[in-house]
C-alpha cells in the first residue's frame, strides 16, 4: 500500500465521523419533534460543513489520481493533511446540539451561542489550506525563478 492509501483510510474514517455527527444530530432534533424551534441557520451551515468536508475528501482523491501524489510521505506532510480534517471534524460537530433537552432547543439561539466556534473552525480551515498552498507555492521547483 501507498502512504496515500494509508491517508485515505485515516481520512475517510475522519470524514465519516464528521458525517454521522451531523446525521446524528439531525435525527435527535427531527425525533424531539415540537420540543424544537427550528431556525434556517444551524442546518444550513450543517450542510455547508457536510459538503465541504465531502469535497475536500473527494478533491484529495482527484488530486492523487491525477498523479499529483506527494513527494514524499511523512509524518509531517500527514499531520497536516490530518489537521485539516481534524478541523472539519470539530465544524461538523460545532453546527448542531448533540442532545435536544427535555425544555427543548431554540435553534437560532443555539447558532448564536456558539456561532464564534462555528466560525472560528472555519476561519482555522481555511487559514491552513492558505499556508499549506504557500508551502508547496515555495517548494515547487516549477516556481523557482530563472
Amino acid at each position: 500500500m501507498s502512504g496515500f492509501e494509508y491517508e485515505a483510510i485515516f481520512i475517510g474514517i475522519v470524514v465519516g465521523l464528521s458525517l454521522q455527527n451531523i446525521l446524528s444530530s439531525i435525527h435527535k432534533l427531527v425525533e424531539a419533534g415540537r420540543r424544537v424551534r427550528w431556525h434556517w441557520m444551524a442546518p444550513a451551515i450543517a450542510v455547508e460543513a457536510s459538503v465541504l468536508t465531502l469535497a475536500n475528501f473527494w478533491f484529495m482523491w482527484l488530486y492523487n489520481r491525477a498523479g499529483a501524489q506527494h513527494q514524499q510521505m511523512t509524518f509531517l506532510t500527514f499531520l497536516e493533511v490530518a489537521l485539516a480534517f481534524g478541523l472539519l471534524f470539530l465544524l461538523c460537530a460545532a453546527t448542531l446540539p448533540d442532545e435536544v433537552p427535555e425544555q427543548g432547543i431554540d435553534l437560532e439561539a443555539y447558532y448564536y451561542a456558539n456561532r464564534h466556534r462555528i466560525w472560528g473552525f472555519s476561519a482555522g480551515f481555511y487559514f491552513l489550506g492558505v499556508c499549506l498552498s504557500v508551502q508547496q507555492a515555495i517548494s515547487d521547483p516549477a516556481n523557482t525563478p530563472v
